[in-house]
């Protein structure tokens, strides 16, 4: 099994459209292939949220952001993200 945590920051005016975000997201990430569990989280303070996963194989922890079918909307850095897997 391969355990991702995914961190990433967002616009502090815009946490009320991230807090909304996290259930859309979770539910996303559980139809990925291979998914065993996700968790989400953020920071209003600290502007930061980040996404704790569990996959069966490196390659389904490896998905694309477009997988999960939800956009960068306030993201400080749309599109990135910093992800460490390891099994």
């Amino acid at each position: 099994m391969f355990l991702c945590c995914t961190h990433s920051q967002f616009d502090p005016a815009k946490a009320d459209e991230v807090a909304a975000l996290s259930s859309e997201l979770k539910a996303s990430l559980g139809k990925l292939p291979g998914i065993q569990h996700a968790h989400v989280a953020f920071d209003r303070a600290a502007e930061r949220a980040i996404a704790i996963t569990l996959f069966d194989t490196r390659e389904h922890a490896q998905f694309a952001c477009e997988a999960v079918g939800t956009s960068s909307r306030g993201c400080k850095r749309p599109g990135r993200r910093r992800v460490r897997c390891t099994d």
